[in-house]
């Protein structure tokens, strides 16, 4: 598949073919249908966070199509929903995750930065850390999901001095 990869950190992004993913026991692979390019995403790539690893396929704010179902997904993650995930992917069991602190999980780990991303064809991703979208949400509306959240989440924090 064809996918935007970030070879390394303070060099442009390279079209490159990479190897289609394959879902592992709770994922599913999506067709990415649109995907946005996040503030971070271009910070990542100049070299300062130490985030980004070298050769991954960047982007975390996008929305696709499931095409195609791993082993030990729940019933209702069917080729054909809608789609879109959280760039932090926790592994739900720890204590901070199930105390809804996934970002404190050990294994947490970023997708376009540790991960491959969004900015491609295809993306595995698991379904804890996915939200399924009615059908009535359009594709560009599923890839500001992330976005929108974050923004809601920091209206909502308690600023006071």
């Amino acid at each position: 598949m064809r996918a935007a990869v970030c070879r390394q950190p303070g060099t442009p992004l390279a079209m490159d073919s990479v190897d289609d993913p394959k879902p592992d026991p709770g994922q599913v692979v999506i067709a990415v249908k649109r995907c946005g390019i996040c503030g971070t995403d271009l910070h990542a790539t100049e070299e300062h966070n130490g985030l980004l690893l070298s050769g991954t396929v960047m982007g975390h704010e996008f929305a696709g199509e499931i095409v195609e179902v791993g082993a030990n997904c729940p019933a209702d993650w069917k080729i054909g929903r809608k789609v879109t995930g959280m760039p932090s992917h926790s592994c739900g069991e720890c204590l901070p995750c199930r105390t809804g602190k996934p970002l404190q999980c050990d294994n947490n780990i970023i997708l376009g930065l540790q991960r491959a991303g969004g900015f491609a064809e295809y993306v595995a991703l698991d379904t804890q850390n996915s939200v399924l979208l009615p059908d009535s949400v359009d594709w560009v509306e599923g890839a500001l999901i992330e976005p929108l959240a974050l923004g809601l989440h920091a209206g909502q924090r308690d600023f006071a001095i």
